[in-house]
């Protein structure tokens, strides 16, 4: 009885592990994802607002230098008309995605839904594996063309910290059903059995993937059936078991101070991301602000120039629909209570609001939701067109 109580607790133990590290796996791919939406809503609202100059590798290099994506691209109608950085991608100039059968599935998913959506792992026409966020252009009520992004496969495996190694405490699949074949597709190089009871798989809906994980080192409960059968071995296995136990600590608290160094890894980079993103915005003309429980959290000197209020005044309690006109405060509510912002240039009419001096002052508003700090939020942008 004490056996089987005790291959319960570590089995029980084990599955919480696994679930822990693929629950920190799924968290950086999320993190990734969420940079390559900020890159595709950013090169969106500027395709809708100014059109499409000859400054495109100026602007993509800027977006690209505050995140850790690989390509950023620009799809007219359906064909691939700009990527950058050029090297190395010349021959996804001119491809058609949505007239490939094989691939333009998931493109299609992206405009239907018109939302983000992730495809692949896929082979990519300028060479190697990867992943392809897509964002539908819609300009003037009508679909114009799709902003993408691309990670390579090795990149998103290298930030999650999944990359086959003999040295890592556990053992990572990443899976996918493919949308043409619809059987469940491995990217990694991984010939371990996942679907067995010593395994757990973590769901990501951004792409459709599963993330498959296992304990590296066979784990030590399953020989309790040995030691019920070899009964002449019985001291010597409570012997080995007794040490087992005592290790615990010692193997408990490495444990612990991987999972630190893990989270210390990940805090730095996403202080860094902050860094760079304030440098970016505060630099900028354009209004920036973060919303979180209807409040104002962070709010840009360009914020601050448009409504005429300062950091000060905005941060102390002011919901962002304080600003807003009566005429507009119920168009605005309605989009907030969406599941998906779309408060998107070239799609709604002008926004009017009064800035301090009680002047009416017409905006237009780029907003997405994310998540802030671990809580949900709403990220935008926010251009006087008054004057226009």
């Amino acid at each position: 009885m004490r056996i089987s109580q005790r291959n319960r607790y570590y089995a029980d133990q084990e599955n919480r592990e696994l679930l822990n590290a693929g629950n920190l796996a799924s968290e950086k791919i999320k993190r990734l994802l969420n940079q390559g939406s900020v890159a595709m809503n950013t090169l969106s609202f500027i395709v809708q607002k100014y059109g499409v100059g000859n400054d495109f590798d100026e602007i993509a290099k800027g977006i690209l230098s505050t995140n850790r994506i690989d390509a950023l691209e620009l799809v007219e109608g359906g064909i691939i008309t700009h990527v950058y950085p050029l090297k190395g991608n010349e021959k996804a100039i001119g491809y058609n995605i949505l007239a490939d059968t094989f691939r333009n599935k998931e493109a299609f998913k992206a405009i239907t839904n018109q939302t983000v959506f992730y495809a692949g792992p896929l082979q990519l026409k300028q060479g190697g594996m990867g992943i392809v966020g897509r964002l539908p252009i819609i300009t003037n009520g009508k679909y114009w063309g799709i902003s993408a992004v691309i990670i390579k496969l090795s990149t998103l495996v290298n930030l999650a910290g999944i990359e086959p190694s003999p040295k890592s405490t556990y053992t990572y699949q990443l899976s996918k059903i493919n949308p043409n074949t619809k059987k469940e597709e491995y990217f990694l190089p991984q010939t371990t059995a996942f679907n067995n009871e010593h395994s757990i798989n973590v769901y990501i809906p951004d792409g459709e993937w599963n993330i498959y994980v296992k304990k590296t080192i066979t784990p030590f409960f399953p020989w309790a059936g040995v030691l019920q059968m070899a009964g002449v071995l019985v001291s010597l296995l409570l012997a080995v078991f007794s040490w087992y136990v005592a290790r615990q600590p010692i193997k408990l608290q490495q444990l612990v101070n991987e999972k630190i160094g893990e989270l210390k890894k990940a805090e730095t980079e996403i202080v860094e991301s902050e860094e760079k993103f304030r440098t970016l915005v505060e630099q900028s003309l354009v209004g920036a602000f973060i919303i979180q429980n209807d409040k104002l959290i962070y709010v840009s000197p360009g914020f601050e120039l448009i409504t005429g209020y300062s950091k000060q005044e905005l941060l102390q309690g002011t919901i962002f629909g304080d600003l807003i006109h009566e005429d507009d405060l119920a168009r605005v509510k309605l989009k907030y209570a969406e599941r998906d912002v779309h408060l998107h240039a070239g799609s709604d009419s002008p926004v009017k609001i009064i800035n301090k001096e009680g002047k009416i002052i017409q905006i237009e508003v780029v907003a997405s939701k994310i998540l802030y700090k671990n809580k949900p939020a709403v990220i935008g942008t926010v251009i006087d067109v008054t004057q226009k």
